[in-house]
């Protein structure tokens, strides 16, 4: 697959608001067992775990999710990524499984989640509630609090790397009528136009 330009700039001004309506924003990791068949089995695996781990975490913060605007909910931005071993300091079992495969995400928390506590905080006082099943084996969460533009770019580098498309990149929330089904794990032909289409067209209430 050859490289794909992130348009890091729309997206940048697409989470700005976001940031100045004084949303948190947190860079998590997630590490899971080896999965069982093809790669793109794999990653709609991965995908089904990262919506379940979200809905959990929206639970944490969100007092009726159904009945909240989705511009009021976490915003989450996922990709696959590959570790580099110099840098990534994974262990050998998990650069093994899935190849190395594994997802970040970029999150931004709005000022309005019920709680007075951070992500981090949430997740380190009971890491087992937020480990999905079987499949997910680390989750680690770190608060963005100085390079957010950097923290995306990396959390998306994949994409302008050229080793994913477009549709590999999950954005949650789904919309409401989308909740309770299936979503394909890859639009194939989704263009760059499409994908900034897709994540701002539930934010215009914001």
């Amino acid at each position: 697959m050859k490289p794909n330009p992130v348009p890091m700039e729309a997206i940048q001004e697409f989470i700005q608001p976001y940031l100045l309506r004084g949303d948190e924003p947190y860079m998590l990791t997630l590490m899971f067992k080896t999965l069982k068949g093809s790669e793109e089995s794999v990653a709609r695996q991965m995908n089904k775990v990262a919506e379940i781990l979200y809905s959990r975490i929206l639970t944490r913060l969100i007092k009726r999710p159904r009945r909240t605007p989705l511009e009021q909910m976490p915003l989450w931005l996922s990709c696959p990524d590959w570790p580099v071993m110099k840098i990534d300091g994974l262990t050998a079992a998990e650069i093994l499984a899935n190849g190395g495969r594994h997802l970040h995400a970029m999150v931004l928390v709005p000022p309005t989640a019920r709680t007075g506590k951070r992500l981090d905080q949430i997740v380190e006082e009971n890491p087992q509630q937020f480990l999905v099943g079987r499949s997910l084996t680390r989750l680690h969460v770190m608060p963005v609090e100085r390079t957010v533009e950097r923290a995306t770019s990396y959390a998306l580098k994949s994409v302008e790397r050229g080793r994913v498309g477009w549709g590999d990149v999950l954005v949650l929330p789904k919309a409401h009528s989308e909740m309770e089904q299936t979503v394909p794990v890859a639009r194939l032909k989704e263009t760059e136009a499409d994908f900034i289409a897709r994540i701002v067209s539930w934010s215009n209430g914001l």
